[in-house]
């Protein structure tokens, strides 16, 4: 086991950084390596990263996860970094975590940039063994450098540009209604979706009011909303839709659902119902 370390600079070349620029830059990076560390399964606390090897001149220094990692822990947050960096994510680091990164460039000028240095797990040979049982480097400068990478404003600004913060298409919901703002402008309505239990803003106009008025008087009533929806793609969230169309959901009787019971016999091959509810649910025989 080992620590997780990155070296980060900051205006390389020019003596010292203004402390309002420093704040914001390494809460950025802290919130950064926080959310980073999320997506590649090492565990998460806001004291995790420390910062420690300061030197003179330029801000730079290591950023230290606290808790030791494994070499393969090390290799699968480095892999997500660099992903991040190349503007070609792996799947699981979240979009979310990719504008995070962009915002660190935030406050820096177009000709300043950030650095990170990525350094390879470290050999257990070159480990020192503390009596608590932790293992820190002997000397940072004995760790292999895997790669240095720097983050520019024109860099963020194009990742930034690949990551639509909101998308609109058209498209339906289906829920029940949880709440009804006839005195706000624009009127919207908030449905609670069945397939997450989200609630969804929906906004309606006066021309779609009869509509809602008749689903409201069915108790618990199951509506299919349609409309244009706005989806935060960072977020992974539906945010609000603009409804353009309301239907009640039809009920189903107890009769009628009985009726489903043996509608398509052939439907599990030769598994028995049971048996291909197991199977479908991984649950072996």
């Amino acid at each position: 086991m080992s620590n997780l370390r990155i070296q980060i600079e900051i205006h390389k070349g020019v003596r010292g950084v203004p402390l309002d620029k420093l704040t914001h830059i390494v809460g950025e990076v802290q919130r950064f390596l926080l959310m980073l560390s999320e997506d590649a399964g090492l565990g998460v606390k806001s004291e995790s990263w420390i910062g420690l090897d300061f030197e003179n001149g330029s801000l730079l220094f290591i950023a230290e996860k606290v808790e030791p990692a494994t070499a393969g822990e090390i290799e699968e947050f480095n892999s997500a970094f660099i992903s991040i960096a190349d503007k070609r994510p792996i799947a699981r680091v979240r979009r979310g975590t990719i504008a995070q990164y962009a915002k660190i460039a935030d406050p820096i000028e177009a000709d300043e940039a950030v650095s990170f240095g990525l350094f390879e797990p470290m050999p257990d040979d070159l480990l020192l063994e503390e009596e608590e049982g932790t293992a820190e480097y002997v000397h940072q400068e004995q760790a292999t450098p895997l790669r240095k990478l720097q983050l520019t404003r024109s860099e963020a600004e194009a990742i930034q540009s690949e990551i639509q913060a909101s998308v609109k298409a058209y498209g339906a919901l289906q829920g029940r209604i949880h709440s009804l703002f006839l005195g706000s402008k624009p009127a919207y309505f908030n449905i609670r979706e069945l397939s997450t239990g989200n609630l969804v803003k929906c906004v309606y106009k006066p021309a779609v009011y009869p509509e809602i008025a008749a689903a409201l008087q069915r108790r618990n009533a199951v509506l299919h909303v349609y409309g244009y929806t706005s989806t935060d793609l960072v977020e992974r969230k539906l945010e609000e839709m603009e409804v353009a169309k309301v239907t009640l959901a039809p009920t189903v009787g107890d009769e009628e659902f009985d009726r489903l019971f043996g509608a398509a016999p052939r439907f599990t091959g030769n598994l028995t119902t049971q048996e291909f509810i197991n199977h479908a649910r991984d649950r072996g025989n």
